[in-house]
């Protein structure tokens, strides 16, 4: 299913797969690591890879992909409290092992539970390395707020980490605003997570 498409930048489009099946390799790995930001509690690549890749709700995510139908980044995001991943128990312990997996899966939906305002959500958003710097991280943001309005969101938000220059000038360009700043406690900056600012979009009029 096509979500949208887009004039710039060219030769690359929206689609919104329906299930893996839908998805190439490269999208499937794409989306399946993300989460780089909790890697000490989900994981490196590899492990995300394992813990995630059975376990993505795809009416959740948007991909972009070129005219070989190839991935070059995807757009997922969290709507009225349900994320595009969804792991059990289980998945933690066979990726993890016992020792680990049990205090990685109750840090993970610790984490996933907190209260956003549950509307619309950027949850995450990941171009590949060889495909940066052509615009593609804007087109999949602002095929993410279509979504949002098509979903009748009065607004979208998203978080970034405050050491994120990059993607802070990127959201402020698109006309996100701070809200507020989540102040982490001692274990999740441990984890080497940083201190969260929270933007807002609000619906255009």
């Amino acid at each position: 299913m096509v979500a949208g498409t887009m004039a710039e930048p060219a030769g690359w489009r929206i689609v919104a797969p329906g299930s893996a099946d839908d998805v190439d390799k490269a999208g499937l790995r794409l989306v399946a690591t993300g989460r780089g930001s909790l890697r000490r509690i989900v994981g490196e690549s590899e492990e995300r890879y394992r813990l995630f890749a059975r376990r993505i709700r795809w009416d959740r995510v948007l991909l972009i992909v070129n005219e070989a139908g190839v991935s070059g980044g995807f757009v997922s995001f969290k709507s009225f409290g349900r994320g595009p991943y969804a792991p059990g128990l289980g998945d933690f312990l066979s990726a993890f092992g016992a020792r680990t997996g049990w205090w990685r899966f109750i840090a993970f939906w610790l984490i996933e539970g907190r209260d956003l305002g549950r509307g619309f959500y950027v949850y995450g958003l990941k171009v590949a390395v060889s495909q940066r710097r052509q615009g593609l991280a804007a087109m999949l943001l602002a095929a993410a707020e279509s979504e949002a309005w098509r979903r009748g969101a009065a607004h979208v938000s998203l978080e970034v980490a405050e050491t994120n220059s990059a993607a802070k000038a990127l959201y402020t360009s698109q006309g996100y605003l701070p809200v507020s700043t989540f102040r982490l406690r001692f274990l999740l900056k441990y984890m080497g997570i940083a201190d969260l600012l929270l933007l807002r979009k609000p619906r255009p009029a």
